[in-house]
């Protein structure tokens, strides 16, 4: 139930944020944006075959909170052959385009974090608290940015956000989980909860 319920919240918020309109330069209900390989109905798409994706992070958290030894980082690396699959299913269901990969990565790490917290709690009609959540999440990727980042440069396919690392040195969404998304707490949330 717990699984089923972060996965239908991650399933969700995609397709919240694809029918934000307008969003100048992005896909949106009305139009591709600046992308010429994916519309509206190529997010759905991807959306659609997420939703086992999240299920199955979620479950991974449920099952790491019965390994009070392990430290978080451990439950980051069982999430990645999920991520690889993720990825795969996504650019099946869009003929090719990268509709969601940032997203893979980082919702999928949050339902896993949510559900670890959440298991590990096991209190009734507890609240899960968003710093709870993000500092697991910061937990369980410490050393990513160092990891990752500084050995992409042997690599010959670099990601836009890996091309943007090596000429400006910003971290991208890897400095974001590392840190325990601390934009999205100190600006987006803000103003949801308003």
């Amino acid at each position: 139930e717990l699984c089923e319920a972060i996965s239908y919240n991650a399933v969700t918020s995609l397709l919240y944020e694809v029918s934000a309109t307008p969003k100048p330069g992005l896909v949106d209900r009305l139009n591709q944006g600046a992308h010429r390989d994916m519309d509206f109905f190529s997010f759905m798409a991807s959306s659609a075959v997420l939703s086992p994706y999240f299920y199955k992070c979620a479950e991974k958290g449920t099952e790491f909170s019965e390994q009070q030894s392990k430290g978080p980082e451990l439950l980051f690396e069982t999430l990645r052959p999920l991520g690889l699959a993720a990825e795969k299913a996504m650019y099946r269901a869009t003929g090719g385009a990268n509709t969601h990969k940032g997203l893979i990565f980082s919702v999928g790490i949050i339902c896993a974090a949510a559900a670890l917290c959440y298991a590990r709690d096991r209190e009734p009609g507890t609240e899960l608290k968003t710093e709870k959540i993000c500092n697991t999440v910061s937990g369980m990727t410490q050393g990513i940015c160092a990891g990752e980042l500084a050995s992409m440069t042997k690599r010959s396919s670099l990601t836009h956000g890996e091309r943007i690392y090596i000429k400006y040195g910003a971290r991208g969404i890897r400095g974001e989980v590392e840190d325990g998304f601390p934009t999205v707490r100190k600006y987006a949330l803000r103003y949801s909860a308003a």
